[in-house]
């Protein structure tokens, strides 16, 4: 009887899910923001046409 052959080491990345849950929660805490920021921004008074223009500028 011959041992079974070993399987031939994984070439692929090593996974990192520690790293992926914290860059999901950024982008929610980020897009969280950006919604209290644009009703913050409106109830300022603040035309909608002028938020755009900033926000693209910026």
């Amino acid at each position: 009887m011959t041992a079974a052959p070993s399987p031939a080491p994984s070439t692929a990345a090593p996974q990192n899910y520690l790293g992926g849950i914290g860059l999901r929660l950024l982008a929610m805490v980020s897009l969280s923001l950006m919604f209290v920021l644009v009703k913050y921004i409106d109830a300022a008074g603040i035309h909608i046409v002028e938020s755009l223009f900033w926000r693209q500028a910026l």
